[in-house]
């Protein structure tokens, strides 16, 4: 299933519509029903919708607001990804490094 998920960041959004993502980013926000994550690169937050999303990120605890990182994975419609699946990744990513290795996978596609 990894192998056909484009990983994305945030000036990819407009180009990926239509397709199962991967996109990492910073929860800026959950209203209870959409979290809003910021993804590596220039552009707008990404609103992540879905089933079950507020036990996802809250972990059994309070949800990480603009500390937590988290992997979104599904499918991108509309400017927002309705989430499959949710992967908290901890409180320090370095998205600088992130934002590298996303361009790599766009110069050399093969090995990712």
């Amino acid at each position: 299933m990894a192998a056909n998920q484009l990983r994305i960041g945030a000036e990819d959004i407009g180009a990926a519509q239509g397709q199962n993502v991967r996109a990492m980013g910073k929860l800026l926000s959950f209203d209870g029903t959409t979290a809003q994550l910021q993804l590596a690169g220039e552009g707008p937050p990404l609103a992540v919708t879905g089933h079950g999303l507020d036990e996802k990120l809250s972990q059994g605890g309070d949800v990480p607001i603009n500390k937590g990182y988290f992997e979104a994975i599904g499918m991108l419609q509309a400017g927002s990804l309705q989430m499959m699946q949710m992967v908290y990744m901890g409180e320090n990513v370095d998205m600088g490094m992130y934002a590298q290795m996303l361009a790599l996978t766009k110069q050399v596609p093969d090995l990712f």
